[in-house]
């Protein structure tokens, strides 16, 4: 069956079978994001650049993190919030105003955390490393404690972020990150040949276009707008119901495919 202006969600896919992706010579929108058994998750790693594992969600999506070790650079990743929560943190380093996790308009960076703030669900919140300086980054999981003291938040961070970020950012991140750079390393983190420990899909065709993000629990076109005229093959690893996270593409004319017929 082919999928447009509706979407796949609670779709179950067997394991072994594929399902593709399409898109016309026109018109272009924020396109897809597909996921495998996480029902109960609070996270999903919507977009992660420069590697599909730059963000990733752990503990069956209770909680999403950089990685261990110390994250890279010009990492960027956007999260999705399934189910409302206060956030708690579990690790915290980064370099204060130019390694930030951004949630609304607050910047969270160096000492300040963003435990004990509530993130909604349908909400997004971000990832930014710039291009120096590597600390262990930081993990954050649901089922926090709201915070006691919600007022000293709002008036430290726009009085410090706003005004070193915007000084470095701008000047920097177009050139160390352009848009060029995700489809080029996207297709060596997902060998056609196998797939990551417990994921539940595998783009074995149009890498360029698609990619897996947590570990291989969802799959999507990837941040942004689509592009023209993509192909994609994805093959289901484990036997699942989808779960829709993101759905924005044009009726008819860009669709996803499960199934023999179109």
């Amino acid at each position: 069956r082919r999928y447009s202006g509706t979407s796949p969600n609670g779709v179950s896919v067997a394991a072994g079978s594929s399902f593709t992706w399409y898109t016309d010579g026109s018109v272009v929108n924020p396109g897809f994001t597909i996921c495998g058994g996480m029902n109960s998750a609070y996270f999903i790693v919507t977009a992660s650049t420069p590697s599909t594992t730059s963000c990733y969600v752990s503990s069956s999506g209770n909680c999403i993190t950089d990685g261990p070790g110390n994250h890279g650079n010009n990492e960027r990743c956007t999260i999705l919030v399934r189910r409302t929560t206060i956030l708690a943190v579990t690790q915290w380093s980064t370099e204060r105003y130019f390694d930030r996790l951004t949630i609304g308009t607050t910047a969270y960076s160096g000492s300040n955390s963003p435990a004990g703030r509530q993130v909604v669900a349908g909400s997004t919140f971000s990832w930014y490393s710039d291009g120096s300086v590597l600390y262990p980054g930081f993990t954050v999981c649901a089922g926090g404690t709201a915070s006691r003291s919600p007022t000293r938040l709002p008036t430290r961070a726009p009085t410090r972020v706003p005004t070193r970020v915007p000084t470095r950012s701008p000047t920097r991140s177009p050139t160390r990150a352009p848009a060029t750079r995700a489809p080029t390393r996207i297709p060596t983190a997902a060998p056609s040949s196998s797939a990551a420990a417990g994921a539940f899909f595998q783009v074995t065709a149009g890498t360029s276009y698609c990619q897996t993000t947590s570990g291989g629990l969802c799959v999507s076109d990837g941040a942004g707008n689509h592009g023209n005229n993509e192909r994609c093959s994805i093959r289901v690893v484990r036997t699942t119901q989808l779960q829709v996270a993101q759905w924005s593409v044009e009726n008819y004319y860009d669709y996803i495919t499960i199934g023999t017929r179109r």
